[in-house]
């Protein structure tokens, strides 16, 4: 396998990389993976069982929507060291060798980029880790659907996430799905694994699946929104939910509102810094979860 000389490149190298990437075969690859996706999920997590319990009880006239995404990942649960434990895994399948960098903890990144600075950070050379990153994409979430039983025994709810997430759920008005930063097969997983699919549509929302490139996935969110209501979503209609400052950078840039929950690796002061339309320290108060949606939607 060959190395690149010297240090291996930095994040920011990486990141550059990933830009020509996207616009190449990875982009078309992240493309049929969604395609796939959306044509068969997997048999335990069909789409037309999750969308007769999303929509029992609910009205069907859905004009007039708020689209609330929510971000997963500390944000709603957290499953520890088993997403780093996950890359590991992939990484030595992959390369046959151990990583000595993983991906940093709670920084909202994508999964395919994360996995690319990871492949970058342990010393793979940069035309080599373009032609590994398609592999290692298809890879992770069969690696993280052998730690189903894991994430089930150790991963937490964070405080309120249920009730918030059955708040919005069932308010008038509210089409709640998700944006993560998680390749789609692992997000499902994680929702299902807490049995959180029935309070979001996950036919709707925006993965890294989808695009790497995270504020991109608002758009896309709000297109599969449109196209289930015939209702056009922009920025006053959006709301994103989540604990960094990739999902703030992800609701600015991407054309939603921002409503930061304090239960992640980022304190109250950076999460406004950094442009959150509001603060939250946590999602345990689910009156004032539905009306920040309700104030920032206008």
């Amino acid at each position: 396998m060959s190395r690149t000389a010297g240090p291996a490149a930095t994040g920011r190298q990486a990141l550059a990389m990933a830009g020509d990437l996207q616009s190449a075969r990875l982009d078309e690859h992240l493309h049929t993976l969604a395609a796939e996706l959306d044509a068969g999920p997997p048999r335990t997590l069909r789409t037309s069982r999750t969308r007769r319990r999303f929509w029992r009880g609910r009205k069907q006239d859905v004009s007039g929507q708020v689209l609330v995404l929510w971000d997963i990942d500390r944000t709603l649960l957290y499953v520890g060291d088993i997403d780093r434990q996950v890359y590991r895994e992939t990484y030595h399948e992959l390369t046959g060798r151990t990583a000595g960098s993983l991906p940093k903890r709670g920084t909202g990144t994508t999964m395919p980029l994360a996995a690319l600075r990871m492949l970058v950070e342990n010393g793979i050379a940069e035309d080599e880790a373009a032609s590994l990153l398609p592999a290692m994409v298809d890879l992770l979430p069969q690696v993280q659907r052998r730690h189903i039983d894991d994430i089930r025994r150790d991963g937490v709810l964070l405080p309120g996430a249920v009730a918030a997430l059955r708040a919005v759920h069932d308010e008038p008005g509210f089409l709640p799905t998700i944006v993560t930063g998680n390749l789609k097969p692992n997000a499902l997983l994680k929702l299902a694994a807490f049995d959180l699919t029935r309070h979001v549509h996950t036919d709707i929302g925006g993965y890294a699946s989808d695009d790497m490139h995270r504020p991109s996935l608002v758009g896309i969110a709000q297109k599969r929104a449109e196209a289930l209501t015939g209702q056009s979503f922009g920025r006053s209609e959006t709301v994103i939910i989540g604990d960094s400052l990739e999902d703030v950078r992800t609701g600015r840039e991407g054309g939603a509102s921002v409503t930061a929950v304090v239960s992640g690796t980022t304190s109250a002061d950076e999460l406004a810094a950094a442009g959150a339309d509001l603060v939250l320290e946590d999602l345990t108060d689910q009156r004032r979860v539905v009306d920040s949606i309700r104030g920032l939607a206008g």
